[in-house]
């Protein structure tokens, strides 16, 4: 069940990745003692000098030194910023937009406000055409 290991890793501290491997080893370790071997199989597992790491993305990531150059805090920025940037040109586009039309909105609604409050009646719909009737205020096809 990996759903565990994502529950309890940040509980303890650690990646998910990590405490299946923590588990393993326990268990392994635990076998071991059962069976009574030697610490010959644990040597096998550690990395030899020059050795490459099978597993690197196990291991937790290292936190930024502080005395950094300016030139990479400039390009730590900038890999954030990118990373940042997970909507496209059209989802910004749309979202301005979206923004652009709430706030005319709201603009409209407290100018209705005030006017109202100011004691001028502001007709919101527009006035039908000469000949057109006026449904709300008549009864269609009424025989006088």
């Amino acid at each position: 069940m990996p759903t565990q290991w994502r529950t309890i890793a940040p509980i303890v501290g650690r990646t998910a990745a990590q405490c299946l491997e923590r588990y393993e080893h326990l268990l392994d370790e635990a076998q071991r003692k059962a069976e009574g071997l030697d610490d010959e199989a644990t040597e096998a597992k550690r990395l030899k000098p020059g050795e490459i790491d099978p597993t690197p993305e196990t291991k937790p990531a290292r936190p930024d030194p502080i005395d950094m150059d300016d030139d990479e805090l400039e390009m730590l920025s900038e890999a954030r910023a990118r990373l940042a940037n997970t909507q496209g040109k059209k989802a910004k586009r749309k979202a301005r937009e979206r923004q652009l039309s709430e706030a005319r909105r709201l603009a409209s609604l407290q100018k209705r406000r005030e006017m109202r409050e100011a004691g001028l009646l502001v007709r919101r719909f527009k006035r039908l055409k000469r000949n057109a009737v006026d449904y709300s205020a008549e009864i269609p096809f009424e025989k006088p």
